[in-house]
């Protein structure tokens, strides 16, 4: 009988030792209410791992990204600029026609899913087609937009870089 109480009390002392207490790493957090109900959140990542050292510093590993962003791509606003973009997907040259427009000039920015910018070229809309060169970017997904030059959003397309 001894045995087995001797046993059962390593069992429970050491199965303690295998449980993962999860923690969050946030970014940031709410907690919103009405009175009756309520709503808690966070943004970050989910940590199953911490170690901390002798100076309070502590480390944790766990699930997530490191990054998000949002894009989204806008209709261009036919009224003020009226644009085929072609090939796409392409690699190496992407051609802007543009069929008719109300700017005098405007501003191309290609942008990575990052949200990181790439290019920046300023026109004067003068000429009917503009070419944009990729061949040197890697292959992805980027967004091209056209703006004027109060920085107002004209148009967002996707252009998928071969």
């Amino acid at each position: 009988m001894n045995k087995i109480l001797y046993l059962f009390i390593l069992f429970n002392i050491f199965s303690n030792a295998q449980s993962i207490k999860p923690a969050s790493i946030s970014s940031a957090a709410s907690n919103l209410s009405d009175g009756q109900n309520n709503v808690r959140f966070t943004l970050g990542e989910t940590v199953i791992l911490k170690l901390v050292d002798e100076n309070g510093n502590s480390i944790g590993s766990g699930f997530g990204s490191t990054q998000t962003a949002v894009l989204s791509v806008q209709e261009p606003q036919k009224n003020i600029i009226d644009v085929l973009v072609y090939p796409n997907p392409t690699s190496d040259l992407v051609h802007l026609d543009i069929k008719s427009t109300n700017l005098k000039s405007f501003q191309l920015n290609l942008y990575d899913l990052q949200g990181k910018l790439h290019l920046s070229q300023n026109h004067a809309a003068l000429q009917q087609t503009y070419s944009v060169n990729l061949s040197h970017f890697a292959t992805g997904v980027y967004m091209l937009h056209i703006k004027d030059f109060d920085s107002n959003l004209i148009a967002t397309y996707k252009i998928i870089k071969n």
